[in-house]
């Protein structure tokens, strides 16, 4: 009995969640999904129902579930809501499109790619399409070959992104080639940029960096212009204040 509440609660908080992001609910669809029947589906959306008329009270929201014929499922009536959620949502083909691309990239780990391709899945305008998405992902994702840096990047992009558009200095650790070895250069960051599943900075090399551990070889300054790094070479970065 104890299972069975927490699949409903579950299951409810679900169904909300796709109705308050302007999705449609069909009966049929969500049973096949939940391993429910339809009546069962009826009810929950009773209950989603009830929980509406109850916040109306306590937060002035007027919110409720209608039937929309039209669609052949249920949806949230508050207008805002809808609009608002249903023209940022993609297709099923768009995010079909897009997740090959960057299954495709090779340019993260799994550990952070998958995670952004499961929430563009479940931004998929029809609901009733999420679980084909899914399965069609499923063997590219199986098979995806991670990159050979073996390390994290979006944090590393991030901040190297916010250094460019507030104009900022950055000191970096900089692992070259084999035979230069490591060399600290305070930048002044360009541009970031993707080209063949790599991310590359555009940056100006201002002179060297207080970063403690340098073992740059030889002395390297050219009055400012442009350099371009490799970002998974990047062993630290720090943005100047």
């Amino acid at each position: 009995m104890e299972n069975h509440s927490e699949d409903k609660a579950k299951r409810i908080l679900e169904m909300y969640t796709l109705l308050r992001q302007g999705k449609i609910l069909r009966k049929v669809e969500m049973s096949d999904n939940y391993g429910v029947s339809p009546r069962t589906i009826q009810r929950d959306i009773a209950d989603i129902q009830c929980f509406l008329q109850e916040q109306r009270t306590v937060t002035g929201s007027i919110q409720e579930v209608i039937f929309d014929k039209k669609e052949g499922g249920y949806l949230l009536s508050a207008s805002q809501n809808r609009h608002q959620y249903q023209g940022q949502s993609l297709s099923e083909r768009e995010i079909l499109v897009v997740c090959r691309i960057l299954l495709g990239s090779r340019a993260l780990m799994k550990e952070e790619l998958f995670p952004i391709i499961q929430r563009m899945i479940a931004v998929c305008s029809d609901v009733g399409k999420v679980f084909g998405v899914k399965k069609i992902l499923q063997n590219g994702m199986r098979e995806y070959t991670e990159p050979e840096h073996n390390r994290k990047l979006i944090d590393l992009l991030w901040n190297l992104e916010q250094a460019v558009k507030g104009r900022r200095y950055i000191e970096i650790r900089y692992h070259a080639l084999e035979e230069d070895g490591q060399a600290a250069w305070k930048v002044r960051p360009m541009q970031v940029m993707f080209l063949e599943s790599k991310f590359y900075l555009v940056a100006a090399i201002l002179g060297d960096s207080k970063l403690s551990g340098d073992e740059r070889k030889g002395d390297r300054k050219n009055g400012g212009e442009p350099v371009v790094y490799q970002v998974d070479r990047i062993e630290e970065c720090v943005v100047s204040e």
